[in-house]
């Protein structure tokens, strides 16, 4: 997580660890939607190639 930008970093930590929605966090943010959509798809891409794709 460490090595991801600030604003996916952010984005990481509401989905994964508050369960907010990508529609919730785009709102205090004041972005559209599908900006929180992309850096959630860039943060996945980049923390898939860190740790390898995971299987659970």
């Amino acid at each position: 997580m460490d090595a991801l930008p600030p604003d996916e970093r952010e984005v990481v930590g509401l989905v994964f660890y508050n369960g907010w929605t990508q529609g919730r966090i785009a709102t205090p943010f004041n972005v559209d939607e599908r900006t929180i959509r992309r850096r959630w798809a860039s943060a996945c891409e980049k923390l898939r190639d860190t740790v390898g794709d995971v299987k659970l």
